[in-house]
């Protein structure tokens, strides 16, 4: 009888514990939330590590696991294993349109031409005067497997060249993904301007012939292409707290950035590899994407990147209604 007693208390206390394991395990993974992350991002995946290092995921109560990703929104469009992401606008925006459930949840920067290699330098064989005579453009490659190759690009400079005050109508990209090749072209006249990311065949290009390189803060400043935070329908109505708690995090890594120059220029230096004087570049460009940014997304701070993505992404929905792309009570929250 002794012996029944204690089969019977060590049963109730192995059924116990599974049960407290169970429920420390639905708590866990209630505020759980996976991210899409690229260690070669640098601007946007360095305010989830920010935020990791300043301890404002732990301290907001929201448990991070990271999910490697070649590209970042695949993992969240595929249905694979990961809730949310911190994306540009261009590839969101797409697979929104497309049908895929995604909402954004907050505006982390601006498009940037400090941020980009690939556009960093415009050059052009024409003087500035002259630059409405602009034909054909060498470019970047872009490839994913949500946005049509290259919309990325095509999109970011067809407004650049409109900025510029050049007819897109009359204007042909020549897609060239290495950029020597993109400069012997230009030197060839085979191509009127094309877009650096190498400090050094600009200078060259500079020596070699009489090019004009464009101030990219000048032709850039109108410019409106988002970064954002992403996340799956599906885990914004299964893990509603762990998202505002993210959406928290990272505004508050953003408020670390823009209040300790010092310190983040030394976090650059050291996650990416650069110079003291690439870590200030970067530092500097990442505040100015931010400039007179609503971390609460809107439509009605997008129409031109809307209709302009539209267009040359030709997604499969374009005339979804656009107020469900946008959740903004998290980030407004954030900000109060």
């Amino acid at each position: 009888m002794k012996k029944k007693r204690v089969i019977i208390v060590v049963l109730i206390a192995a059924l116990l514990t599974a049960f407290l394991l169970k429920l420390k395990w639905a708590k866990e993974e209630a505020i759980t939330l996976r991210v899409s992350y690229m260690q070669k991002a640098i601007t946007l995946d360095s305010l989830t590590d920010i935020a990791e290092k300043q301890g404002y995921f732990e301290k907001n109560g929201v448990i991070i696991k990271k999910v490697l990703a070649e590209k970042v929104l695949e993992p969240l469009l595929m249905k694979k294993n990961a809730d949310v992401a911190l994306t540009t606008g261009v590839p969101a925006l797409k697979g929104f349109l497309d049908n895929y459930k995604i909402k954004v949840l907050a505006i982390v920067n601006n498009y940037n031409p400090l941020l980009y290699s690939t556009s960093r330098f415009p050059v052009s064989r024409y003087p500035k005067k002259a630059v409405k005579m602009v034909r054909n453009v060498g470019i970047s490659i872009h490839t994913s497997v949500i946005v049509p190759r290259h919309a990325v690009e095509r999109l970011l400079f067809s407004i650049l060249l409109q900025n510029m005050g050049v007819d897109i109508k009359q204007v042909s990209f020549v897609e060239i993904p290495q950029e020597s090749a993109r400069a012997a072209a230009l030197l060839r006249g085979e191509l009127d301007l094309a877009f650096f990311g190498s400090e050094k065949i600009r200078d060259q290009l500079k020596e070699l012939g009489d090019f004009t390189v464009l101030e990219p803060r000048e032709i850039f400043k109108d410019l409106y292409v988002p970064s954002e935070i992403v996340i799956t329908e599906k885990a914004l109505k299964e893990k509603p707290e762990a998202a505002k708690r993210f959406v928290k995090s990272i505004y508050q890594a953003m408020q670390y950035v823009d209040g300790n120059k010092k310190e983040a220029i030394a976090y650059f230096k050291e996650k990416h590899g650069l110079s003291q004087k690439q870590a200030g570049i970067l530092y500097q460009s990442l505040v100015e994407s931010r400039a007179n940014l609503d971390y609460v997304p809107s439509e009605d701070n997008m129409a031109d990147f809307l209709e302009a993505a539209i267009e040359e992404t030709k997604p499969k929905n374009p005339d979804r209604e656009l107020n469900q792309f946008f959740f903004k009570d998290y980030a407004k929250a954030a900000i109060e």
